[in-house]
Protein backbone atom coordinates (compact mmCIF):
# COMPACT_ATOMS: atom_id res chain seq x y z
CA UNK A 1 0.00 0.00 0.00
CA UNK A 2 2.72 2.60 1.06
CA UNK A 3 4.97 1.94 -2.44
CA UNK A 4 1.97 2.34 -4.50
CA UNK A 5 0.95 5.69 -3.23
CA UNK A 6 4.49 7.14 -3.23
CA UNK A 7 4.02 5.92 -6.68
CA UNK A 8 1.04 7.85 -7.19
CA UNK A 9 2.93 10.96 -5.21
CA UNK A 10 5.63 10.91 -8.13
CA UNK A 11 3.16 10.54 -10.94
CA UNK A 12 5.18 10.49 -14.14
CA UNK A 13 8.49 11.74 -12.67
CA UNK A 14 9.27 8.35 -11.38
CA UNK A 15 10.76 7.93 -14.98
CA UNK A 16 13.36 10.57 -14.41
CA UNK A 17 14.35 10.16 -10.62
CA UNK A 18 14.90 7.71 -8.19
CA UNK A 19 13.31 8.29 -4.66
CA UNK A 20 14.96 7.21 -1.22
CA UNK A 21 12.94 5.25 1.02
CA UNK A 22 11.91 5.69 4.15
CA UNK A 23 14.89 7.29 5.55
CA UNK A 24 16.45 7.23 9.76
CA UNK A 25 16.25 10.79 10.81
CA UNK A 26 20.02 11.43 10.76
CA UNK A 27 20.70 9.36 7.79
CA UNK A 28 20.71 10.83 4.11
CA UNK A 29 18.68 10.57 2.06
CA UNK A 30 19.33 10.42 -1.86
CA UNK A 31 17.31 10.98 -5.46
CA UNK A 32 19.30 10.35 -8.66
CA UNK A 33 18.09 12.33 -11.83
CA UNK A 34 19.43 10.94 -15.27
CA UNK A 35 20.78 13.56 -17.38
CA UNK A 36 19.75 12.62 -21.44
CA UNK A 37 22.48 12.52 -24.07
CA UNK A 38 23.70 16.26 -24.67
CA UNK A 39 23.28 17.48 -21.36
CA UNK A 40 26.36 18.28 -19.51
CA UNK A 41 26.42 18.24 -16.04
CA UNK A 42 28.19 21.58 -15.92
CA UNK A 43 24.99 23.46 -17.36
CA UNK A 44 22.19 21.90 -15.53
CA UNK A 45 20.65 22.79 -12.49
CA UNK A 46 18.43 21.33 -10.19
CA UNK A 47 17.64 22.48 -6.58
CA UNK A 48 14.99 21.58 -4.28
CA UNK A 49 13.41 23.50 -1.39
CA UNK A 50 13.00 21.30 1.29
CA UNK A 51 10.26 21.78 4.05
CA UNK A 52 10.47 19.87 7.32
CA UNK A 53 7.68 18.20 9.30
CA UNK A 54 8.05 21.46 11.44
CA UNK A 55 7.93 23.56 8.45
CA UNK A 56 11.35 24.50 8.37
CA UNK A 57 12.37 25.12 5.11
CA UNK A 58 16.51 25.41 3.45
CA UNK A 59 17.55 24.90 -0.15
CA UNK A 60 19.77 22.56 -1.43
CA UNK A 61 21.19 21.62 -4.86
CA UNK A 62 21.98 18.47 -6.91
CA UNK A 63 25.41 17.51 -7.11
CA UNK A 64 27.19 15.69 -10.17
CA UNK A 65 27.97 11.76 -9.33
CA UNK A 66 30.10 10.62 -12.81
CA UNK A 67 28.29 9.75 -16.11
CA UNK A 68 24.86 11.19 -16.52
CA UNK A 69 23.86 11.19 -12.89
CA UNK A 70 22.71 14.10 -10.81
CA UNK A 71 22.31 13.22 -6.74
CA UNK A 72 20.02 15.70 -4.32
CA UNK A 73 21.47 14.44 -0.65
CA UNK A 74 19.09 15.58 2.20
CA UNK A 75 19.29 14.59 5.84
CA UNK A 76 16.26 14.72 7.60
CA UNK A 77 16.76 15.76 10.98
CA UNK A 78 14.00 14.96 12.80
CA UNK A 79 10.90 12.53 12.23
CA UNK A 80 7.99 12.82 10.19
CA UNK A 81 7.05 13.39 6.72
CA UNK A 82 9.43 15.65 4.59
CA UNK A 83 9.08 17.42 1.20
CA UNK A 84 11.18 18.65 -2.04
CA UNK A 85 9.67 21.44 -3.94
CA UNK A 86 12.23 20.92 -7.17
CA UNK A 87 13.45 23.56 -9.33
CA UNK A 88 15.19 22.95 -12.43
CA UNK A 89 16.35 24.29 -16.01
CA UNK A 90 15.25 21.39 -17.41
CA UNK A 91 11.70 21.03 -17.78
CA UNK A 92 10.98 17.42 -17.02
CA UNK A 93 12.51 17.98 -13.45
CA UNK A 94 11.03 21.80 -12.91
CA UNK A 95 8.01 21.64 -10.57
CA UNK A 96 7.78 18.11 -9.22
CA UNK A 97 7.89 16.99 -5.64
CA UNK A 98 8.78 14.47 -3.79
CA UNK A 99 8.28 13.01 -0.66
CA UNK A 100 9.62 10.93 2.20
CA UNK A 101 9.42 9.98 5.54
CA UNK A 102 11.90 10.27 8.46
CA UNK A 103 11.69 6.99 10.85
CA UNK A 104 12.67 7.54 14.74
CA UNK A 105 16.27 7.06 14.98
CA UNK A 106 18.78 6.55 17.91
CA UNK A 107 21.25 8.94 16.51
CA UNK A 108 21.51 11.98 18.40
CA UNK A 109 21.90 13.97 15.45
CA UNK A 110 24.67 16.66 14.50
CA UNK A 111 26.48 19.11 16.94
CA UNK A 112 26.28 22.94 17.81
CA UNK A 113 27.44 25.40 20.16
CA UNK A 114 26.20 25.90 23.42
CA UNK A 115 25.89 27.75 26.58
CA UNK A 116 28.85 29.65 24.86
CA UNK A 117 31.83 27.51 25.12
CA UNK A 118 30.05 24.09 25.22
CA UNK A 119 28.53 21.41 22.74
CA UNK A 120 25.86 19.94 22.55
CA UNK A 121 23.53 17.57 19.68
CA UNK A 122 20.82 19.12 17.59
CA UNK A 123 18.81 15.82 17.95
CA UNK A 124 19.10 14.90 22.08
CA UNK A 125 19.90 18.26 22.83
CA UNK A 126 22.52 16.86 25.12
CA UNK A 127 26.04 17.48 25.63
CA UNK A 128 28.78 16.45 23.06
CA UNK A 129 32.10 15.75 24.72
CA UNK A 130 34.84 16.99 21.94
CA UNK A 131 37.42 14.37 21.71
CA UNK A 132 39.44 13.82 18.73
CA UNK A 133 42.17 12.03 16.50
CA UNK A 134 43.61 12.83 12.93
CA UNK A 135 43.31 10.14 9.92
CA UNK A 136 44.63 12.89 7.58
CA UNK A 137 44.55 10.54 4.38
CA UNK A 138 41.27 9.69 5.34
CA UNK A 139 40.35 7.66 1.39
CA UNK A 140 42.60 5.47 1.61
CA UNK A 141 42.89 4.64 4.87
CA UNK A 142 42.73 1.24 6.18
CA UNK A 143 39.64 -0.69 7.98
CA UNK A 144 41.99 -0.48 11.14
CA UNK A 145 42.72 2.74 11.33
CA UNK A 146 38.95 3.70 11.53
CA UNK A 147 38.75 0.60 14.31
CA UNK A 148 41.31 2.35 16.57
CA UNK A 149 39.30 5.60 16.08
CA UNK A 150 36.48 3.67 17.74
CA UNK A 151 38.02 1.61 20.22
CA UNK A 152 39.64 4.69 21.17
CA UNK A 153 36.38 6.43 22.06
CA UNK A 154 37.51 9.24 19.91
CA UNK A 155 33.86 11.24 18.92
CA UNK A 156 35.93 13.32 16.13
CA UNK A 157 38.42 12.51 13.35
CA UNK A 158 39.95 14.91 11.82
CA UNK A 159 41.03 14.75 7.74
CA UNK A 160 42.15 16.63 4.75
CA UNK A 161 40.27 16.34 1.38
CA UNK A 162 41.91 19.13 -0.97
CA UNK A 163 39.75 20.60 -3.10
CA UNK A 164 39.46 20.04 -6.98
CA UNK A 165 37.95 21.81 -9.33
CA UNK A 166 36.33 20.23 -12.08
CA UNK A 167 35.45 17.82 -9.38
CA UNK A 168 36.16 13.59 -9.67
CA UNK A 169 33.28 11.98 -8.07
CA UNK A 170 34.55 8.47 -7.52
CA UNK A 171 37.50 10.51 -5.44
CA UNK A 172 34.51 11.86 -3.06
CA UNK A 173 32.78 8.49 -3.42
CA UNK A 174 35.92 7.01 -1.61
CA UNK A 175 35.65 9.89 0.89
CA UNK A 176 32.26 9.55 1.55
CA UNK A 177 32.24 5.73 2.24
CA UNK A 178 34.49 6.40 5.02
CA UNK A 179 32.98 9.64 6.36
CA UNK A 180 29.76 7.19 6.48
CA UNK A 181 31.36 4.62 8.40
CA UNK A 182 32.69 6.60 11.14
CA UNK A 183 29.41 8.35 11.49
CA UNK A 184 27.70 5.27 11.76
CA UNK A 185 30.06 4.43 14.77
CA UNK A 186 28.46 8.44 16.24
CA UNK A 187 32.02 9.97 14.79
CA UNK A 188 32.19 13.07 13.53
CA UNK A 189 34.63 14.01 11.10
CA UNK A 190 36.47 17.56 10.75
CA UNK A 191 37.56 17.98 7.43
CA UNK A 192 40.05 20.39 6.15
CA UNK A 193 39.03 21.49 3.03
CA UNK A 194 43.04 22.18 1.63
CA UNK A 195 46.45 21.73 2.65
CA UNK A 196 48.59 24.96 3.40
CA UNK A 197 51.13 26.79 1.51
CA UNK A 198 48.09 28.25 -1.04
CA UNK A 199 46.94 25.37 -1.99
CA UNK A 200 43.39 26.11 -2.50
CA UNK A 201 44.15 29.55 -4.14
CA UNK A 202 46.02 27.62 -6.50
CA UNK A 203 43.35 25.28 -7.29
CA UNK A 204 40.76 27.65 -6.85
CA UNK A 205 42.70 30.92 -7.81
CA UNK A 206 39.41 33.13 -8.15
CA UNK A 207 36.09 33.61 -6.56
CA UNK A 208 33.99 32.45 -9.01
CA UNK A 209 36.02 28.96 -9.00
CA UNK A 210 35.82 28.90 -5.17
CA UNK A 211 32.17 29.49 -5.09
CA UNK A 212 31.25 26.80 -7.17
CA UNK A 213 33.60 24.30 -5.41
CA UNK A 214 31.99 25.26 -2.00
CA UNK A 215 28.72 25.05 -3.50
CA UNK A 216 29.62 21.91 -4.82
CA UNK A 217 31.15 20.41 -1.72
CA UNK A 218 28.21 21.29 0.97
CA UNK A 219 25.37 19.18 -1.42
CA UNK A 220 27.95 16.45 -0.99
CA UNK A 221 29.04 16.65 2.24
CA UNK A 222 26.90 18.87 4.46
CA UNK A 223 24.67 16.29 4.38
CA UNK A 224 26.51 13.94 6.85
CA UNK A 225 27.76 14.51 10.48
CA UNK A 226 31.01 16.81 9.96
CA UNK A 227 32.60 19.99 10.48
CA UNK A 228 34.94 22.54 8.71
CA UNK A 229 38.40 23.60 9.00
CA UNK A 230 38.46 25.39 6.14
CA UNK A 231 42.38 25.30 5.55
CA UNK A 232 45.48 23.63 7.16
CA UNK A 233 47.95 26.47 8.76
CA UNK A 234 45.95 29.41 7.72
CA UNK A 235 49.04 31.48 8.24
CA UNK A 236 50.93 30.20 5.14
CA UNK A 237 48.28 31.86 3.17
CA UNK A 238 48.83 35.42 1.65
CA UNK A 239 45.67 37.78 2.64
CA UNK A 240 44.29 34.77 4.77
CA UNK A 241 41.61 36.93 6.40
CA UNK A 242 40.13 37.90 3.75
CA UNK A 243 40.25 34.70 2.09
CA UNK A 244 38.96 32.60 5.16
CA UNK A 245 35.92 35.48 5.81
CA UNK A 246 35.02 35.13 1.70
CA UNK A 247 34.82 31.25 2.39
CA UNK A 248 33.57 31.08 5.44
CA UNK A 249 30.79 32.77 4.39
CA UNK A 250 30.44 30.93 1.53
CA UNK A 251 30.20 27.59 3.89
CA UNK A 252 27.95 29.34 6.22
CA UNK A 253 25.33 30.17 3.21
CA UNK A 254 25.17 26.82 1.28
CA UNK A 255 25.14 24.48 4.32
CA UNK A 256 21.77 24.10 5.39
CA UNK A 257 22.71 22.42 8.60
CA UNK A 258 24.72 24.96 9.91
CA UNK A 259 27.96 22.45 10.63
CA UNK A 260 30.47 24.08 12.80
CA UNK A 261 33.17 26.31 11.28
CA UNK A 262 36.87 27.24 12.02
CA UNK A 263 40.15 26.81 10.53
CA UNK A 264 43.29 25.13 11.35
CA UNK A 265 45.98 26.87 12.81
CA UNK A 266 49.60 27.13 13.10
CA UNK A 267 49.12 28.84 15.59
CA UNK A 268 45.34 29.90 16.75
CA UNK A 269 42.06 31.44 14.67
CA UNK A 270 41.08 33.15 17.32
CA UNK A 271 41.89 36.48 15.33
CA UNK A 272 38.84 35.64 13.02
CA UNK A 273 36.07 35.90 16.07
CA UNK A 274 34.74 38.92 15.34
CA UNK A 275 34.58 38.27 11.44
CA UNK A 276 30.95 37.12 11.63
CA UNK A 277 31.55 33.14 10.12
CA UNK A 278 33.75 31.67 12.69
CA UNK A 279 31.73 29.34 15.25
CA UNK A 280 34.75 27.73 17.54
CA UNK A 281 38.39 28.92 18.25
CA UNK A 282 40.88 26.49 17.17
CA UNK A 283 44.48 26.61 19.44
CA UNK A 284 47.42 24.88 18.21
CA UNK A 285 49.72 25.40 21.00
CA UNK A 286 52.13 23.34 23.75
CA UNK A 287 51.52 26.31 26.42
CA UNK A 288 47.89 25.69 28.03
CA UNK A 289 47.64 29.75 29.38
CA UNK A 290 46.64 30.42 25.63
CA UNK A 291 43.46 28.15 25.52
CA UNK A 292 43.07 29.64 29.30
CA UNK A 293 43.41 33.03 27.95
CA UNK A 294 41.25 32.66 24.55
CA UNK A 295 38.59 30.67 26.67
CA UNK A 296 38.32 34.19 28.99
CA UNK A 297 38.42 36.16 25.95
CA UNK A 298 36.39 34.83 23.25
CA UNK A 299 32.67 33.76 23.78
CA UNK A 300 33.25 30.63 21.38
CA UNK A 301 34.17 26.92 22.03
CA UNK A 302 37.74 26.17 22.50
CA UNK A 303 39.23 23.31 20.77
CA UNK A 304 42.72 22.34 20.94
CA UNK A 305 44.64 20.50 18.80
CA UNK A 306 48.49 20.80 19.96
CA UNK A 307 50.10 19.25 22.82
CA UNK A 308 50.80 16.32 20.96
CA UNK A 309 53.64 14.23 23.36
CA UNK A 310 52.63 15.98 26.82
CA UNK A 311 49.55 14.19 28.59
CA UNK A 312 49.66 17.14 31.45
CA UNK A 313 49.64 19.75 29.23
CA UNK A 314 46.10 18.29 26.95
CA UNK A 315 44.68 18.07 30.63
CA UNK A 316 46.08 21.40 31.77
CA UNK A 317 44.09 22.65 28.35
CA UNK A 318 40.93 20.72 29.47
CA UNK A 319 41.47 22.75 32.89
CA UNK A 320 41.49 25.80 31.13
CA UNK A 321 38.13 24.81 29.77
CA UNK A 322 39.50 23.76 25.95
CA UNK A 323 38.03 20.48 24.26
CA UNK A 324 40.69 18.31 22.44
CA UNK A 325 40.93 17.89 19.06
CA UNK A 326 43.73 15.90 19.27
CA UNK A 327 45.51 13.71 21.30
CA UNK A 328 42.31 13.19 23.59
CA UNK A 329 42.77 9.37 22.99
CA UNK A 330 46.15 9.60 23.90
CA UNK A 331 45.43 11.29 27.00
CA UNK A 332 42.67 8.74 28.07
CA UNK A 333 44.85 6.14 27.13
CA UNK A 334 48.16 6.95 29.65
CA UNK A 335 45.61 7.95 31.98
CA UNK A 336 43.95 4.74 32.13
Amino acid sequence: MRAGLFLLLLGVSLRAQAPCPDTLAFSPCEISFALNAGESWADAQISAEVKSPRFRTFLTEAFWDGGSKMTIRVTPTEEGPWELKLSSNLPRFDKQTVKFTALPSEARGFIQPANTHHWRYTGTLKAHLWLGMEIWDLPTAADESLQTAKTQKASHVRTLFEAQWPPNPARFQAFEKQVRALNADGIVVDIVLAGPDGALTKTLPDPATRSRYIRYAMSRLAPFNVTWEIVKDWETYPNARALLKELGGLIKRWDPYDHPRSAYPIGSTAAFAKDGWMTHVVCNSDNPAVPALEHQSYPLPIVAVGKRNNTRALWQAVAAGAYLGYGATKAIGETL
